[in-house]
């Protein structure tokens, strides 16, 4: 007599998210020709604020990943930057930046 090994019991939750679905899918986002990695240090308050707005955001319509956040971020101020002063600032490359308290 051959008995075979039980099967496990299966959850009702296997294959489910904890995150909401999107009520309006996103289109996937075009890939930048390039990226470029950046360090910054700033006030604890700020990031540990700038993360809590992330993952607030992520079930909805926010940037999937941080680097999109902090990206997306970038983006708007360098635009209110340019609206302000009433001109496009030319991009510069690495390094062209003073190091240290101004």
């Amino acid at each position: 007599m051959h008995m075979s090994k039980p099967q496990p019991r299966r959850s009702a939750l296997t294959g489910q998210t904890v995150i909401a679905p999107r009520d309006n899918p996103r289109t996937p986002e075009q890939a930048p020709a390039s990226k470029q990695k950046i360090t910054i240090t700033l006030d604890a308050h700020i990031a540990n604020a700038a993360r809590g707005a992330y993952l607030s955001e992520l079930p909805y319509d926010g940037p999937r990943t941080w680097s999109q956040w902090v990206e997306r971020a970038l983006k708007k101020e360098t635009t209110s930057v340019n609206r302000r002063l009433n001109h496009v600032a030319l991009p510069q490359p690495p390094g062209t930046l003073p190091v240290g308290p101004r």
